[in-house]
């Protein structure tokens, strides 16, 4: 007998994998140079100040890759052919976390070239910290779909238990 997942299982795997992208949207916003015109608009900016994880890059990663982990151990396992660990595992990861340590090394420079009425260094560190969440958060989740799936193959798993 297989486990099926009820309707709230998916929502609140849903809700958990948004709240990884709300949190690299926070951290983007917090950390470029982000004016307010209005009174609403710098209200939510002051709000989301006062947390204190939310005006360290390094705060917002570990928030960032702890959510992805917990989104990654809920994730189902589906069955893959062709499971090539190498690209589906270890390159995406790899390369996520190098650009989330690029992240780091754009925030802390000045290139003294704006684009956009931003500085260059923070448009690189929000793409490099944007692109490196979802290398980061597919890799992971290929390690997860992985061992799901290879938690069935257990010869004396009559029931398919977990």
């Amino acid at each position: 007998m297989a486990f099926e997942e009820t309707r709230e299982q998916q929502q609140m795997y849903n809700y958990f994998r948004s709240c990884i992208y709300i949190f690299l949207i926070i951290e983007i916003v917090m950390n470029l140079p982000v004016t307010a015109d209005n009174r609403i608009t710098q209200f939510i900016l002051d709000l989301l100040g006062r947390f204190k994880i939310f005006n360290s890059v390094s705060g917002c990663k570990v928030t960032e890759l702890v959510c992805i982990c917990v989104v990654c151990i809920g994730t189902k396992a589906k069955k893959a052919l062709k499971f090539n660990v190498r690209t589906m595992v270890i390159y995406p990861v790899l390369a996520g976390l190098t650009f989330v340590g690029l992240c780091f090394v754009f925030h802390g420079m000045d290139f003294g070239i704006s684009w956009m009425g931003f500085p260059a260094n923070r448009i690189l560190y929000a793409v490099c910290s944007v692109v490196g969440t979802m290398l980061v958060h597919q890799g992971l989740d290929g390690i997860a779909k992985y061992y799901n799936y290879k938690v069935g193959e257990d010869r004396f798993n009559f029931e398919n238990e977990s």
